[in-house]
């Protein structure tokens, strides 16, 4: 056996060190116990109580929770799988470090891998790890706590490490290391971020398959393609659980089909509204802050905390245009310049275009201008609306600008490369002065005509500012001098932000070119050229994440507890133990997971809520819970006004909405209308559409009518029921768990129950005393059932078959996996 090279093995270990003690230093914070103050942590631990309390008591994860939207199946909640051992294999990249740490080397060491397979020399491939690491869109979503998207992002390179070493033929080890990494990317299950890469992998295929055509090595891309379908199988089987229940309730969220008929259908796409899917899109100036942070102002915030540029305003005016907002973009809001991928890396990256010998640049350039078009959105529908229509499962995701991770991802890839080239070969900056004028003239030197013409090439108004500026033009004709007087000083702020960061920019490219000059002539060491650059690199995006994630944003563990402390109102409701849900007013119940913490909520947080629950907030909810905040606010709470209020709120009443939290510390409002857990009707109220259904809901009598589809007619009538009275007859909720719901009824005659709980077709079964029984839908989103006469135990259980089916596919793939890992790993030692 060869002796180990500990000098070369350490200069591959460095690197990550290095990574690591980056990370340290950005996230020190960490080690001493602090925690950001992530929002989408927050309401995840918000959703998940009832389904982690139910564990500690039963010892099992429930997988219905009814904390949220009323009740919706717990699968991308809080569900625990077979392939939840790959946490502990995680924990291994993240050097057991707290999770912010953990991020920054999740990041770095995954582009590492790749860069290693591309043949860079490890120093290389570190200056590769930190330009992908620090690109600021995946720093602002550590801290919005979207960690599931982080991981699944930061999978992405070492997968596609897979691709390319089996492509160089290196066939086992990138087939082990495509089945390990695309296992814990899916186990990630950030389903949307794993599609835009497939959409890179799919452009990558292409070229090997171009490449096998051109060499005639038709076997070698066989056995690539082969092996990679193998592999994806593999890693899908190995997190079955997750994709097939995923799978499964997606037809059935708000991502499936409508349950109604719209009159707007050509905004229908069989999955989310194109509106929707189109919301956070980027608009085509704003696609420049992946070079310049504040191409429209850097993160949503007041012009106020920019002392620098209120100096560019007349003094008169300072006051009123700092309460304005810094961002001037297409978006509602941002956390910060999204998409800055640094004015070095894109330096580097044109550069790139221009000096790579290797073809598979091509690939990269063209995964970059494919996430730049699709970024646009609405603001290129032809395009959009393209993929929306013929590419599979693309109407199922929103917030298009996310796609720019694969830009991202691309021009480090491009930078890393272009680097290699010029380590490698310093001299080709000499032999090739004009391609090195080109790439300058492409970044800096456009840099520098926005910085001489700012508003030549640039708006710096919104689209909603110029739209209500014009407005206001037309109908105050006579303050029209005054109002060009605001928005010119508005306007004259934001330039001044925008030319800070032009110039910042350009100074950074300068300085890039510089560097890369002098190792041409040779006026730098290699070793000289790699740290400055790195330095630059780093410099460079640092001081632009810092902007908005710091030290400052770090807190205790006990001020993150703080903000979903018990309040008064919630010791109040708490004391009922009757089955009710609360609507809370102080916060937007849609919006906001943090009621779900101890209530059984209306509202919740979730990107994929049930279709059925989504178009009754359209269509009902949202007008009843705007009615009762108008009544507040002009009438207060007065028993008479709020009760005739309720009286109205038929949605909020069949959804047992006893509560209404409007003030955290007093009591709640109490609706005197809301129903029980269960009850009888007496008569049934038939209608032919699913709109007549839902529409149908203020017309009946909620405590006697119950409203159905004319398809379930048959079936009730079979089942014995007819439509009649019966004064005595009772049902009610004896035991209560989220995944097990018993009940007791009592009646003289066959009758239609009505449960106030969320109707989902999937995984449910019910018995009759103990014998097999069928429910279905009423009140457009209510579970129901015909009970027979006499006295019953009825059980709901919620047993999914899609999940037990997985967690078997799960466990085979898995040691499926290890044997791979395993057999690899020992054929690779052995044949050294």
């Amino acid at each position: 056996m060869k002796k180990i090279d500990y000098k070369k093995l350490f200069s591959y270990v460095a690197p990550v060190l290095i990574i690591l003690a980056i990370g340290i230093a950005y996230f020190s914070p960490a080690l001493e116990g602090k925690v950001l103050n992530q929002n989408d942590v927050l309401q995840g631990i918000s959703s998940q109580q009832e389904i982690i309390k139910y564990e500690k008591e039963a010892g099992e994860r429930s997988l219905w929770t009814n904390s949220m939207f009323g009740g919706m199946p717990a699968y991308q909640i809080g569900m625990k799988t077979f392939s939840r051992y790959l946490l502990k294999i995680r924990k291994i990249f993240e050097l057991w470090m707290p999770a912010e740490i953990g991020f920054i080397l999740l990041y770095g060491i995954g582009f590492y891998i790749l860069m290693l397979s591309f043949g860079l020399n490890p120093w290389l491939s570190l200056l590769g790890a930190l330009a992908f690491t620090f690109s600021s869109y995946h720093f602002i979503i550590i801290d919005a706590g979207h960690n599931w998207k982080v991981r699944t992002i930061a999978f992405m390179a070492p997968s596609l490490a897979g691709f390319i070493l089996m492509n160089k033929k290196k066939y086992l080890l990138g087939f082990a290391i495509l089945s390990f990494f695309l296992s814990l990317q899916f186990f990630s299950n950030h389903i949307q971020m794993t599609y835009y890469f497939f959409l890179l992998v799919g452009i990558l295929f292409i070229y090997f398959l171009w490449q096998a055509f051109q060499a005639k090595e038709y076997k070698h891309f066989g056995i690539v393609a082969g092996l990679s379908i193998i592999s994806i199988i593999i890693s899908v089987g190995v997190n079955a659980t997750n994709l097939y229940t995923t799978y499964e309730y997606g037809k059935y969220s708000q991502r499936g089909n409508s349950n109604l008929e719209h009159e707007d259908d050509e905004n229908q796409t069989g999955g989310l509204e194109r509106d929707y899917i189109s919301m956070w899109a980027y608009g085509k100036q704003e696609t420049f802050s992946i070079i310049i942070p504040s191409a429209k102002g850097g993160g949503t915030g007041l012009i106020s905390s920019n002392k620098k540029a209120l100096q560019a305003v007349e003094p008169q005016y300072r006051e009123q245009i700092g309460q304005n907002n810094k961002y001037w973009g297409d978006q509602t809001f941002v956390g910060g310049p999204d998409y800055y991928f640094g004015a070095v890396v894109m330096f580097l990256m044109v550069l790139g275009m221009f000096f790579i010998k290797d073809k598979i640049k091509w690939v990269f350039f063209a995964g970059f201008v494919l996430s730049i078009l699709l970024c646009w959105g609405g603001n290129f529908p032809a395009f959009t609306n393209f993929f929306i229509d013929y590419f599979p499962l693309y109407n199922k995701f929103r917030a298009v600008a996310s796609i720019l991770v694969i830009a991202g991802f691309c021009t480090a890839i491009l930078a890393a490369l272009a680097l290699k080239e010029i380590f490698e070969e310093p001299e080709i900056i000499q032999k090739n002065k004009k391609k090195f004028y080109y790439a300058f003239g492409l970044t800096g030197g456009l840099l520098l005509l926005f910085y001489l013409l700012p508003e030549t090439f640039f708006d710096f108004l919104s689209k909603n500012e110029e739209s209500y500026f014009n407005n206001y033009r037309q109908t105050n004709p006579q303050q029209t001098a005054g109002l060009d007087e605001f928005v010119s000083n508005l306007e004259a702020a934001r330039i001044y932000i925008f030319k800070s960061d032009t110039i910042r920019s350009f100074l950074f490219i300068l300085l890039s070119a510089v560097i890369a000059w002098f190792y041409s002539l040779k006026k730098l060491k290699a070793n000289a050229f790699m740290a400055l650059v790195g330095l630059l690199i780093l410099i460079d995006l640092w001081g632009v994440n810092a902007r908005y994630l710091n030290k400052d944003s770090f807190m205790t563990k006990k001020q993150r507890e703080n903000t979903i402390a018990m309040k008064p109102v919630d010791e109040f409701i708490l004391k009922d133990k009757e089955y009710h849900r609360v609507l809370n007013l102080t916060k937007s119940p849609f919006q906001d997971a943090t009621t779900s913490y101890y209530h059984k909520s209306i509202g919740g947080y979730h990107g994929a809520k049930l279709m059925r629950y989504k178009e009754l907030i359209d269509v009902q909810l949202a007008q009843e819970i705007s009615l009762l905040q108008k009544t507040l606010q002009s009438e207060g709470v007065t028993e008479g006004t709020i009760d005739a209020v309720f009286k109205k709120t038929e949605s909020l009443n069949m959804l047992a909405t006893k509560y209404v939290i409007y003030n955290p510390n007093s009591q709640p409002l109490v609706n005197p209308y809301a129903k029980s857990d269960a009850w009888f009707v007496d008569s049934l109220v038939f209608v032919k559409t699913t709109n007549e259904e839902i529409e149908g809901l203020n017309k009946i009598e909620l405590n006697t009518q119950a409203i159905l589809n004319e398809s379930l007619s048959k079936a009730i009538v079979e089942q014995g029921y007819k439509n009649g009275e019966d004064s005595t007859a009772t049902i009610s909720l004896v035991d209560y768990n989220p995944n097990h719901l018993t009940y007791k009824s009592k009646a003289n005659k066959s009758r239609v129950a009505l449960f106030s709980e969320i109707y989902y077709p999937k995984g449910w079964n019910v018995t009759v005393d103990g014998k097999e029984a069928s429910y279905f839908v009423a009140n457009f989103l209510l579970r129901a059932m015909v009970v027979p006469s006499g006295e019953h135990t009825i059980e709901f259980e919620f047993k999914p078959q899609s999940y037990y089916l997985g967690e078997k596919v799960s466990k085979a793939s898995s040691l499926i996996l290890l044997i791979v890992l395993l057999g690899s790993v020992s054929f690779l030692v052995f044949k050294k």
